[in-house]
């Protein structure tokens, strides 16, 4: 029976101590985008935003987030391993130009979280609070962004590949809790200057 309770604990014991971590501070799920509905409807979301990283595919470029112990980490515009690489869902604005830079990276329990390993390297994003710096260096420039908040939502919700017009903004996401499909954690920050 011990060793059953053990296994049982070790399977649920990220869901229970989740939301201690992850709940504090963060919006719900409930914000809605106009396009969501459309995009839940189209097979490849990526048309109905638009592609701005037409041509860019395969790109690569670094970001550090000094506060997590993240420096030059790798991000692969529109590849598909997140073991090897953070990666930038196509069709989402580059670094510095108009819209949203989408990045997506692995996270599991904060206990195994290293900085230089792909496998965890978003495992304590939770940590990251409103005033935050974000540094990203693309095509020769460096742009730093500040972190304006966090919100969880669902797997499905595809507003956080929303694009807007008038603004330079940058949204880091990962699963949660760590290592588990129910959720996501997007950060989100913006440009300085713009």
């Amino acid at each position: 029976m011990g060793v059953g309770l053990g296994i049982l604990l070790i399977l649920f014991a990220p869901i229970i101590f989740w939301y201690p971590m992850y709940g504090r501070d963060i919006e719900s799920d409930a914000l809605q985008s106009p396009i969501q509905g459309e995009i839940q409807n189209v097979e490849n979301p990526i048309y109905v935003l638009g592609n701005n990283t037409d041509g860019e595919e395969g790109k690569t470029y670094k970001i550090t987030i000094e506060k997590l112990g993240i420096v030059e980490a790798e991000v692969r515009v529109g590849a598909e391993d997140l073991d090897t690489s953070l990666i930038q869902f196509p069709g989402t604005a580059l670094p510095g130009d108009m819209g949203n830079s989408v990045i997506f990276g692995h996270s599991v329990l904060p206990y195994f979280y290293n900085p230089k390993s792909y496998k965890t390297i978003f495992s304590t994003l939770h940590l990251l609070t409103q005033g935050d710096l974000i540094r990203v260096e693309y095509d020769g420039v460096q742009y730093l962004y500040r972190v304006e908040g966090k919100k969880l939502v669902s797997p499905k919700d595809y507003s956080i590949l929303s694009q807007p017009d008038q603004e330079r903004k940058l949204s880091l996401v990962t699963c949660v809790p760590p290592g588990i499909d129910l959720g996501r954690l997007v950060i989100s920050a913006k440009l300085l200057g713009s």
